[in-house]
Order: C-alpha cells, then structure tokens, then sequence
C-alpha cells in the first residue's frame, strides 16, 4: 500500500532491524530464539535460531547502526479496548488504570499497561501484561546487552491483507488477528470450536460484518516442517473453513512465521502497539539520550572555556592599552606643563589649563575652580539642600574659598571627595555644627 511505501522511503534513511523472537512464556537463557536481521527497505538480510545464552555470538558483526524489534508471545498478554471521552483522554494516563481494571482479574497494580496511537476516536487499544513477567523478560536480554526499542506481541505482527481476520499457522498454534491493535494465540481444538459457531455471534468478527464484503477472513500457511508433514491437519482446518458460514481466502507465503512477524514488524513499527512505555520505555532510548546529552554538555563547556579564554585575553589586552595610554597622556601632559606635580586625570586636568588659557589674566584660574566647584554641589546625594553662603577668590594664589551650610559633617567630606577627584587641591578649613547643619568653608585650588 502506498501507506507501507511511504514508511519505507522514512525507512530508508533509517537504521536496519534486529528481530527477535520467542515462543516459550517462560523465557530461560536455554529458550530457542529466533532472529532476523532486516533493511530498513524490508528485505531480510540473514537470519537464524538460537539459545538465548548463544544469541551474541550467533549474530553476525554489524557495522550499520541497528534498532531492535522484540516479539513477544501473546498468552501473556491481555489485548482489549476501552472507551474514554475523547476529552478527558488528555489526561489518559490518570484515568487508564481505573477504566482497565474491570477487565482484569489480577490486582491492576501489578499490571503494565500500554496503548495504542489514538485514531481520533473515543475507543483506546490497551495491552496489559503482568510487570513481573515483563521485567523478567527483559532482564534476560540486559544480562546479553541487547536493549529492545520496540516490543511487540506476536499477534499483532500477523500480516494483514485487506481482511476483517487473520489466522496464521504457527507450528502447533494458531495466531489470530482480529483488528489492528486487537488477537489472541489459541491452539488446533480452540480453533476447530471457534469455526464451528455461527458468523454471527463467531468471536472472530464481534458483530455480523456486511455481506457485501467479500474477505471476511484469510489464512495465512508459512512455509513450516510441521505443516508440510502433517498434510491431514492442514486439509481439515481447510475442510472446516468450507464447512462454516465464514468466507475466507487462503495465502500460502514461502517464508517461515518468524520471518513473516519480523518483516511485518518493520514495516508497522510506528502504527503497532508498542508494550515499551512509561517505566518501561526503551533503555536504548536512555541511552541514546545521555549520550547526546554528554555531548552537547561538552560542547557547551567548550564554547564557554573558548568565550572565557577570548574574553580573559582580550580584557588583559585592552587592560594593558588602557594603562599604555594612560601612562602616554600623563608624559604629553608633563611635557607641556613642566611644573605640574600632581597629575590625576590628565585629560581633565589639560581641558581646564585649555579654558584658563584661552580667557586668560586672574579669571583663568577663578572660572575652572567655580564650574568644579558648582558641578560638585549639584551631584551630592543628599536629603537637605545644600548652599553656598559666602565665596571668596584669592588671584595671588589661585584659590577660592567657599563656605557652606550643609546637612553634616560627611557630607561636607563628600563635597571635598567630589572636587578633589578633577585633580583640584581641596582641603576643610573649619566646620562646626549650628541648628542641625553644619557650617563648613573649603579651600580649593590648582594642584601643587
């Protein structure tokens, strides 16, 4: 079908698979496995049985990466459906135990229980099988080092062609497959009864299907020992089939049950209900996980040694220019005023001998010394007002002397901080404290 096509062109930029697959429910390193290796296109590549005990070293080496498919046998596994809201299926995974529970008879707590992708409607497909057994089934592949991604029941890999049924011969069982997500395993006498019920009412279809469709069952006979030496078997389960009120076509395939369950595990990985979920989701998933988590971990740690090694390098270079030019000014600075002794920023210090030289005679030194000293008055960060009560401008000496009226006596050493920081020679003449302000004059000049 174009659907299938589509899933191997995805297929094809994919891995290859690893099927395996048991039929003993009481699975033992001595259990007999089967296993396939298949392309991602479909076609089986090589395949075999073992020991479980003799698995690893019976597969052959693979280069290409390689997802694993478990089968698993379904008379361990109950397959059933419920109904939820398509509302309240939002919070599915709060509600599924309770909805499931009247379906089994083993306390639900000891169940695992895993669903189908949603079709969109009310019905849920939900497998349970028992934690115990699935946890032990498990293990023994762990022990091995083989972390399945995919876990399937035998049932629900049972080729399906366009029919409302499926019966596929398995040695000496019978694989029955009612609908997509939906089967059961049964032997020859079950079989035998079920066939001789009315369609009608007959398990295999539930409800009275449309006459006006024509293949209302198929039975699928893979090329088997058994079948082929057991002849009267094959011919009454046929004789059966024509006696009964049930259409069925039959579909005789040259490869064996394990090779028809693996090639039609591939192809529906996506759409078959998986039994690895919640706390039995993929270990390899886990893995594949960390894995990609430990790399990017150490690529973000080796972006950020990068950024920090620039950052640290570039800082003690632009650090080291800094101080170049720093100590370059103060030389050109010294060079043009000779008898300068103390130099703090000499870019400021040069602005203001520029001003006092271009106004020229005793303002020169009166105009910087006020702006210093107005600048300084207005960025005290204070919650009295502070005020000049009283400015006086010495020319002999180049000074100015202010008297203020302050909040206190820090703010007075702030004041003293903010004009001594242009590189002025500043100093407290007197302070005294009057109706809870302090009265100050300062002295402020060129520095020495």
């Amino acid at each position: 079908s174009n659907k299938i096509n589509f899933w191997f062109l995805v297929f094809g930029f994919m891995s290859d698979f690893l099927c395996l697959r048991f039929e003993d429910p009481d699975l033992n390193n001595d259990s007999q496995l089967f296993w396939s290796i298949i392309s991602s296109d479909g076609r089986i590549q090589n395949d075999s049985s073992c020991n479980l005990s003799d698995l690893t070293s019976s597969l052959p080496e693979m280069t290409n990466s390689i997802s694993t498919i478990l089968i698993v046998p379904s008379e361990e596994i109950l397959l059933t459906s419920v109904s939820v809201p398509i509302k309240q299926q939002r919070h599915l995974n709060q509600v599924l135990d309770f909805v499931v529970e009247e379906h089994i008879v083993d306390p639900i707590e000891s169940m695992h229980l895993s669903i189908a992708p949603s079709d969109g409607t009310e019905n849920i497909d939900v497998a349970a099988i028992k934690k115990e057994k699935f946890q032990d089934w498990l293990s023994l592949f762990e022990n091995i080092n083989i972390f399945p991604d995919y876990c399937f029941a035998d049932v629900l890999c049972v080729p399906q062609n366009n029919s409302r049924s499926q019966i596929l011969y398995d040695s000496d069982k019978f694989l029955f497959r009612k609908s997509e997500h939906n089967g059961l395993s049964c032997d020859f006498g079950l079989i035998e009864s079920l066939l001789s019920i009315n369609k009608a009412n007959n398990p295999f279809f539930g409800e009275e299907v449309s006459e006006s469709f024509a293949d209302h069952l198929t039975l699928i006979l893979p090329n088997n020992q058994s079948i082929i030496s057991n002849e009267d078997q094959k011919k009454q389960l046929i004789s059966n089939l024509n006696l009964s009120d049930i259409d069925f076509k039959l579909i005789e395939y040259s490869e064996s049950p394990s090779q028809l369950l693996s090639v039609n595990a591939v192809k529906n990985c996506l759409s078959t209900l998986n039994l690895l979920q919640n706390e039995f989701k993929p270990k390899s998933l886990n893995i594949e996980n960390k894995r990609f988590l430990q790399n990017a971990g150490l690529s973000m740690l080796g972006v950020i040694l990068l950024f920090l090694s620039i950052s640290l390098i570039g800082g003690a270079y632009l650090n080291y220019q800094a101080n170049k030019y720093f100590d370059l000014s103060i030389s050109v600075y010294k060079e043009i005023f000779p008898q300068q002794k103390r130099i703090i920023d000499p870019v400021r210090q040069m602005k203001r001998q520029i001003q006092g030289q271009t106004i020229g005679g005793t303002v020169s030194d009166f105009l910087p010394l006020l702006d210093s000293a107005s600048k300084a008055l207005s960025k005290l960060d204070v919650d009295v007002e502070s005020s000049i009560t009283q400015l006086r401008y010495d020319s002999q000496r180049g000074q100015i002397v202010i008297d203020l009226r302050v909040q206190d006596i820090d703010t007075l050493e702030s004041y003293k901080d903010l004009i001594a920081s242009d590189g002025l020679s500043v100093s407290i003449i007197s302070a005294n404290q009057k109706d809870n302000m302090t009265n100050g004059r300062i002295q402020i000049g060129q520095p020495e």
